[in-house]
């Protein structure tokens, strides 16, 4: 689920089932995105994902980590991450 917010696209959830992890699926939805987002004049898109998530792929895909919220059960943690296009 995405959204425009304040200039920017907010991706509020992307879940690849873990079968189809690795087929380049999560890297063609956040192209289209993009895509989607600069249609939109949107500046850039920010998320968030937890530590045992999805981070080293955003960060492959070019985002930036802005924050880290720590503390979460089982020592877990929350990213904050931004692009911009």
């Amino acid at each position: 689920m995405v959204r425009l917010d304040g200039g920017k696209l907010h991706i509020h959830n992307l879940i690849i089932h873990s079968v189809f992890r690795g087929h380049g699926i999560g890297r063609r939805l956040m192209k289209k995105a993009e895509l989607f987002a600069s249609r939109h004049h949107c500046s850039g898109i920010y998320l968030d994902t937890m530590s045992f998530q999805a981070q080293v792929f955003y960060l492959r895909l070019g985002f930036n980590k802005m924050g880290t919220n720590d503390g979460f059960e089982n020592g877990a943690a929350k990213y904050f991450l931004d692009k911009t296009l």
